[in-house]
């Protein structure tokens, strides 16, 4: 029997602050009033972040306003150090992105975001004696940085290219006082989701309970952590509370609590948590996102389909919340391409890319060295992706005539 699941490490020890994982003055300002919230770069998330997860050589890139002396921009970054395996590659600045953060857009001021990315590029370039390439993960390509970024790297003349492209499930509401979600979803999908909820249901009484005040969210992530470290991620080792990630995992959601801007819908069949997940909002009042950070289910109750249910109504709640509040609803699902169920429950495809940039005027030696790295790291995974998929086939072929 496997011991995975109960060798629980303590949670890490926060690092002390330092000037460089501080935030600019105004970064908290800035996080409310960016031309594109990124709920991973504000404070609540990423002062955690830097504090139980970020390398040493971690820190921010700001763009500061000459006149009042406030944060314009703020990006975390570092050197991608191994990204490029065991060869001599140069190394480029990156955005960084810990295992939990999946949006790299850099907060820039609304007011002027093409000045402040603009002074993001130079801080950029002034940042260390690397080369000169800086590597923007995981940005939006349909939203407002992105077409102002494009704008700038053209009006500077700095060389630029797409490394990756990708999409993730959502949801984008326009009007959810007159929608549900039976109209956004495939009739093929709302029967399939029915028919689980009467499996459920005759299994025996069901329960959703949403926490959102501070004291509710602190039990039900004790909830959420137990769930998760009871099923294959705590066989695995990967369980926030197994590596010691439940620290920051916790700050940050108790941080965001305090704006209302987290919540954990949990599950109960028969009294007992059978799955829960952890939603995250951005920072922007209007046009709210709302995100599925992390679930946890039972799988001793797998047949039931305990997760899919959980999200569905989960997005029900949300939906009737922006109903109420007369904002549009969006969901970014926050998870990989290849996701059936997130595919399934949200329909609405956002559309994101990698991008490098060659902060040299004139180029450089290093960013055409590096994009020939990036193609090829690329072309590795999709090329193992592609094999595993085919080995998943023909094992379940095998299966089925055996």
């Amino acid at each position: 029997m496997s011991t995975a699941a109960t060798s629980v490490q303590s949670t890490r020890q926060p690092r002390a602050p330092t000037d460089q994982t501080r935030g600019p003055h105004g970064y908290r300002v800035l996080s409310g009033q960016s031309v594109e919230p990124n709920v991973f770069f504000q404070p609540a998330v990423l002062e955690p972040a830097f504090a139980y997860l970020a390398p040493r050589d971690t820190g921010n890139c700001s763009a500061i306003d000459p006149q009042s002396q406030l944060s314009i921009g703020v990006m975390p970054v570092h050197r991608a150090e191994g990204r490029y395996g065991p060869l001599p590659t140069p190394k480029p600045l990156s955005v960084w992105q810990h295992p939990y953060s999946v949006i790299g857009t850099p907060l820039v001021d609304a007011d002027d975001p093409r000045a402040a990315i603009n002074g993001l590029l130079d801080a950029a370039m002034q940042h260390d004696n690397g080369p000169p390439v800086l590597r923007l993960p995981m940005l939006r390509t349909d939203g407002a940085f992105w077409q102002h970024l494009i704008a700038v790297l053209d009006a500077r003349g700095l060389n630029h290219a797409v490394t990756e492209r990708f999409e993730r499930a959502g949801l984008d509401i326009a009007s959810p006082q007159s929608t549900t979600l039976r109209d956004v979803q495939t009739k093929k999908s709302n029967a399939s989701i029915r028919k689980a909820k009467r499996r459920l249901d005759a299994h025996g009484s069901t329960e959703l309970l949403c926490a959102t005040t501070l004291p509710t969210l602190a039990r039900a992530l004790d909830t959420f952590f137990e769930l998760e470290a009871s099923g294959w991620k705590g066989e695995r080792g990967t369980a926030l509370k197994t590596i010691g990630h439940d620290g920051f995992f916790r700050t940050a959601i108790l941080n965001l609590g305090v704006d209302r801007a987290a919540r954990v819908y949990t599950t109960l069949s028969n009294g007992k948590a059978i799955a829960s997940t952890v939603w995250i909002r951005s920072s922007a009042q209007k046009d709210p996102v709302w995100m599925p950070w992390k679930t946890a289910y039972d799988e001793a109750m797998r047949p039931f389909a305990p997760g899919t249910i959980n999200l569905h109504e989960a997005t029900a709640d949300l939906l009737g919340l922006a109903a109420e509040n007369g904002q549009p609803f969006k969901i970014d699902s926050l998870a990989g391409s290849d996701s059936v169920i997130a595919g399934r429950l949200w329909p609405h495809r956002w559309q994101l890319a990698d991008l490098l940039i060659d902060l040299a005027p004139g180029g450089s030696v290093s960013y055409r060295t590096i994009l020939l790295a990036e193609t090829a790291r690329v072309r590795a995974r999709t090329a193992t992706k592609g094999a595993l998929r085919s080995l998943n086939a023909l094992s379940t072929r095998s299966s089925g005539g055996s």
